[in-house]
């Protein structure tokens, strides 16, 4: 479990800092905030982040929250997965990108790389949405040997996850998404990864109809 939100504070479970973040924080008609609310509707839990949201900007803009995964070992897991719903009252957009984010070079934490994917269909009902570490080809350094070798180690070091609400994909420009138990998972189904070689299709022999005909040309 990386973050739960039952402790009240803007701490993940693993001691991670939680925030928001606004790519455009001189435009006063864009802004957000992460909050750590109560929530008596949902069944597994009592706490959850509320994101509220506004990129209805003339200019294009991006906002969302991140939280710190302290170097996280994904190896044992093949998913990350969370609960998301829309707020019915204020609206939300059913569309948002996640990004998982970590360094090319782990040793001297510079050059962040980063595995993103594009979620859909968000409700005003809770629902978990399980993405596959193998779909985020961004964390996969196709320069590094190391991975050739084994493409899981693209799922160790982890730095951070990002949630991303951009003006230009949303489709609704303000309103207010909730999220909880954010976590990795181990569901069985990883996938392949962008290092896995395709298998070679074999060569079909021509039908002996042609071989035939191939033979007599002159």
């Amino acid at each position: 479990m990386v973050a739960d939100f039952e402790n009240g504070g803007m701490t993940n479970n693993r001691g991670g800092q939680i925030g928001s973040w606004n790519l455009a924080p001189d435009d006063p008609t864009v802004s957000v905030t992460a909050e750590n609310v109560e929530q008596p509707n949902k069944a597994d839990s009592k706490r959850v982040l509320k994101l509220t949201y506004n990129v209805d900007s003339k200019e294009p803009s991006k906002v969302g929250f991140w939280t710190k995964l302290m170097d996280f070992d994904g190896l044992a897991y093949d998913h990350i997965s969370f609960d998301v719903k829309g707020d019915e009252t204020s609206g939300f957009t059913t569309v948002f990108k996640l990004e998982i984010k970590k360094f090319k070079d782990q040793k001297e934490k510079v050059e962040t790389i980063k595995g993103t994917h594009v979620v859909t269909g968000v409700t005003s009902d809770w629902q978990t949405v399980s993405i596959p570490l193998n779909a985020l080809t961004g964390l996969y350094e196709q320069s590094n040997p190391d991975l050739w070798q084994n493409p899981a180690l693209a799922k160790k070091n982890l730095d951070e996850l990002v949630i991303a609400i951009e003006s230009r994909r949303v489709d609704k420009k303000a309103g207010t998404l909730y999220f909880d138990r954010l976590r990795f998972t181990k569901l069985g189904n990883a996938g392949p990864t962008i290092m896995d070689q395709p298998p070679r299709r074999a060569k079909t022999p021509a039908p002996l109809a042609c071989r035939r005909a191939s033979a007599v040309q002159v």
